[in-house]
């Protein structure tokens, strides 16, 4: 009774440290990174979820942390707000300036609210 014990708590140590999308160095978004329009964004990993933290304001003076389940699947940033049901909404303009060390989003896929087409924002990890 004992041994079978033993073996199926090794099984379950083995299984979990091998799984590979609960380490973060998988992942090339996780951290805190500084975007061009003065804020600090964070990736991380909470309760086996991707987790995006942003401020959603725009207002230093006011902050509303906002916390969105992310994807980053095929080389693309997906965000989990409901705009696409229970899918990811797939950010079609993210793209690497430099692989894991910064990337850009057009505006309006960021911020829903931004009317501008042309705005471009830039995130660079700290």
């Amino acid at each position: 009774m004992r041994l079978l014990f033993f073996i199926s708590s090794l099984v379950i140590l083995i299984f979990n440290a091998c799984r590979q999308d609960d380490v973060p160095e998988n992942n090339p978004l996780y951290g805190k990174w500084k975007t061009s329009y003065g804020d600090t964004i964070t990736f991380s990993s909470e309760n086996g979820r991707n987790i995006l933290t942003y401020d959603m304001s725009l207002n230093a003076g006011m902050p509303v942390d906002t916390k969105k389940e992310f994807i980053y699947r095929d080389n693309k940033l997906g965000l989990l707000d409901g705009l696409n049901g229970n899918d990811f909404r797939m950010l079609q303009t993210f793209k690497w300036k430099e692989q894991g060390k910064s990337f850009e989003v057009q505006g309006v896929e960021w911020f829903l609210f931004i009317s501008s087409t042309t705005t471009y924002f830039t995130f660079v990890k700290i």
